[in-house]
């Protein structure tokens, strides 16, 4: 199987549609995982399923420290974005491939791959992606045993 941010970037560049909408990325990126999720759903709608029916990760440095063997999920609704937004964003973490520590504000951020305009496709720390506004109030979240079909390959 291919590294996991191989699968990234083929994903991201299946079609014009996934490089714009951070949703349609999910939805790519978790269907070449064997991971399945509802049909439709916008980024808020998401953030929503994925606080009922995965796990919620308490915390950034253990949202991190899964991404090394997990596929996880970072989110936040378009409620919860200072000020409010029309969309909520959804970002896939990766781990880093250094020991190199990315702060900003004090808080550290591990790797995330994003689609939409707020991110355009990049690779970047979860602090370029989310204002300082909003970075304190992103949730994490790894798919219950039920709905991880299989593992994450390796990096």
């Amino acid at each position: 199987m291919p590294a996991y941010r191989e699968i990234l970037k083929a994903a991201y560049n299946e079609s014009p549609e996934i490089r714009d909408h951070c949703n349609y990325l999910l939805y790519a990126v978790a269907k070449k995982l064997g991971i399945v999720l509802p049909s439709g759903f916008n980024a808020d709608q998401l953030i929503d399923h994925m606080s009922r029916a995965w796990f919620t990760i308490p915390t950034l440095s253990d949202a991190e420290a899964r991404s090394d063997h997990q596929f996880v999920v970072a989110g936040l609704k378009s409620s919860q974005h200072v000020p409010p937004r029309t969309h909520g964003h959804v970002a896939i973490l990766i781990p880093r491939t250094s020991q190199a520590e990315h702060l900003r504000e004090g808080i550290s951020w591990p790797y995330a791959w994003s689609a939409g305009v707020q991110s355009q496709g990049t690779l970047s720390i979860g602090s370029q992606i989310w204002s300082m506004h909003d970075v304190r109030r992103v949730r994490f979240f790894t798919p219950s045993r039920i709905e991880r079909l299989r593992t994450v390959p390796s990096y």
